[in-house]
Formats: C-alpha cells, sequence, structure tokens
C-alpha cells in the first residue's frame, strides 16, 4: 500500500503458519513527507502450528496503530496485543492438509469480532456477518 496518507485496512483475515522455520510480518511504515496513514488491523486470526520463534510481528511507527484490536492468537508469539484481543484455539475444521480453515462449535473467535470496519458484511464464503461477527475470514453458522 503506498501514496500520501495512505490507510491500510487489514480485517477479517485468517492466517495460518504451518512451518516454524517461517515467521508472518504485518509491517506498516506510516511515515510519509510528515503527514502519518492508520493502520486498521482488526477481526483477524493469527494461529501457527508451531511456536519455535515469533511467528507474528506487527511493527512500524506505533501511533499508526490507532484501530487494532478483536484479533485472535492461537499458539502465536505476538508482540502487540490491544483492546479485544483473545488467545484461544479457533477450532478450525482441518489442520492437514489440505487445510480447511472455516471455524467449527467451541472456536475461542466465536461472535468476539466487532462490526466497526466499514465495508465488511459477508464472510469470504459469501455468509452475512452476525451482529456480534465471529473473528477471521469465516462467519461460524
Amino acid at each position: 500500500v503506498g501514496g500520501v496518507n495512505t490507510n491500510a485496512h487489514f480485517a477479517f483475515n485468517t492466517i495460518l503458519i504451518t512451518n516454524g522455520s517461517y515467521a508472518a510480518y504485518v509491517y506498516y511504515w506510516n511515515y510519509n513527507n510528515g503527514t502519518k496513514g492508520k493502520l486498521v488491523f482488526r477481526n483477524n486470526i493469527v494461529a501457527s502450528l508451531s511456536v519455535t520463534k515469533n511467528v507474528a510481528y506487527l511493527s512500524g511507527n506505533t501511533d499508526a496503530f490507532s484501530n487494532a484490536g478483536n484479533n485472535c492468537y492461537f499458539n502465536a508469539k505476538w508482540n502487540y496485543q490491544s483492546s479485544g484481543d483473545v488467545t484461544g484455539n479457533p477450532a478450525f475444521k482441518s489442520l492437514s492438509y489440505p487445510y480447511d480453515l472455516h471455524l467449527t462449535k467451541g472456536s475461542a473467535c466465536a461472535d468476539k469480532g466487532s462490526l466497526d470496519v466499514p465495508g465488511v458484511t459477508h464472510d469470504f464464503d459469501g455468509d452475512l456477518r452476525s451482529e456480534s461477527p465471529d473473528i477471521g475470514a469465516d462467519e461460524f453458522k
């Protein structure tokens, strides 16, 4: 994402790290000729099958993270906790290849999301988000 006063929106995603040798990074550098953009990082699942190292890291100028929260972490060493974040098992349908990242009953991510992200009304399957949306790409039915 680039440009003057750019705001990056990263919401309702599911990130699964399947190999402990790799890390997932969300890096947002918000300086652009003295003007600053903002990062929206909400309602995302960050999960790992291994915790051999930091698998998720949010970096950049910290004042950019004004709208982060309601994220769910599972086996993820994460450096940036914010309001509404939860830690727990998302209860994916299958963590074996081919992975099925649909949520199942008992998910720690169920009904823990927030609808304060404009324009996200449906999940990746086209299912309507509930008034208490699930965190991640899938809305459990």
